[in-house]
């Protein structure tokens, strides 16, 4: 399943940059990458095949389809509208995804029984490259066509960026790759994925993808400002 996500996000490059464009299939390419992703790690956990080589290569696979293949989209989608300056913002998501994987490789490695953040089963540091690749994906799918109004790349723009800053951070996240994660919660991931992709193909909500992963973003970012008004609580009772 690893090698079906990575031909999917090789396929979606080859839609992208082809001289006629399909940016809407290859969007649904991408998240037919990002089912196979999900399904995995988790037959690899059933089967007791788990291996470093399996994780180096899951790795590869993620930079390719949920890193190179959406900044390739959404570039052939609305950055080209920039002129030179449009690379900037898709080179930015790709960066700081390479360092969000090299850092999780690091880290399940050789992990530290000193660490605090990301050492507990259900949080990952900063946000997971598959989910970020579903904002991308879901806003293509929603708006195939592009966004209609006049500011619509610089927007796009500070998504990719704000999206990649997120993905280098250390925002915690939860995460259904890890042990200790009940089937049924990763089996609940599928279904909503799954859920939102038969909406949106079945034209009844083209949003849909969109707002099932952007909420999954808010979940990090909501998480990590409520820790943070705790923290300063404390202080202030201190």
């Amino acid at each position: 399943m690893t090698l079906g996500s990575l031909a999917c996000g090789l396929y979606a490059i080859l839609l992208c940059v082809g001289p006629t464009p399909a940016v809407d299939r290859a969007a649904w390419i991408i998240f037919a990458g990002m089912i196979l992703d999900m399904l995995d790690g988790r037959l690899a956990r059933l089967m007791g095949t788990e291996s470093e080589l399996g994780r180096q290569l899951d790795s590869l696979a993620d930079m390719v389809t949920f890193g190179t293949a959406p900044a390739a989209l959404v570039y052939t989608w609305s950055l080209s509208a920039l002129g030179p300056w449009g690379p900037i913002a898709p080179s930015v998501y790709v960066w700081c995804g390479a360092v969000r994987l090299a850092r999780y490789n690091v880290r399940a490695g050789a992990p530290r029984p000193d660490e605090d953040i990301g050492s507990r089963p259900w949080n990952s540091v900063g946000l997971p490259i598959p989910p970020a690749a579903g904002v991308v994906v879901g806003a293509v799918v929603g708006w195939p066509n592009g966004l209609a109004f006049d500011y619509a790349p610089l927007l796009v723009c500070a998504g990719m960026i704000a999206l990649g800053m997120l993905m280098a951070s250390k925002i915690e996240y939860p995460t259904f790759k890890r042990d200790g994660v009940p089937r049924l919660t990763t089996t609940a991931a599928v279904a909503a994925a799954v859920s939102a992709m038969v909406g949106a193909a079945g034209g009844r909500t083209r949003a849909a993808i969109l707002v099932l992963f952007s909420i999954y973003v808010g979940l990090g970012l909501v998480k990590a400002g409520l820790r943070s008004v705790k923290g300063r609580t404390l202080v202030e009772r201190a």
